[in-house]
């Protein structure tokens, strides 16, 4: 597991601290149909034995893109 951290994956729990996005959250979003870089096996998540792992530099890609929200 500590290749998949080299290379970006970081465990889903981990993820949620750094971020401040719940893991309950992640988990619907790779259910909802309008994100589909959330879906496993999209490029951002991964489901492996031990749990799901998010790639962060994918997230931060992805979130780079979104429109930003006025206040």
């Amino acid at each position: 597991m500590e290749t998949y951290v080299k290379l970006g994956w970081i465990k889903l729990s981990a993820f949620a601290k750094l971020t401040g996005i719940s893991e309950i959250a992640v988990k619907r979003r790779k259910e909802n149909v309008n994100y589909p870089a959330w879906r496993v096996g999209a490029g951002m998540v991964k489901l492996l034995r031990d749990g799901h792992y998010v790639n962060y530099e994918e997230y931060l890609k992805w979130a780079e893109k979104q429109p930003s929200v006025a206040a």
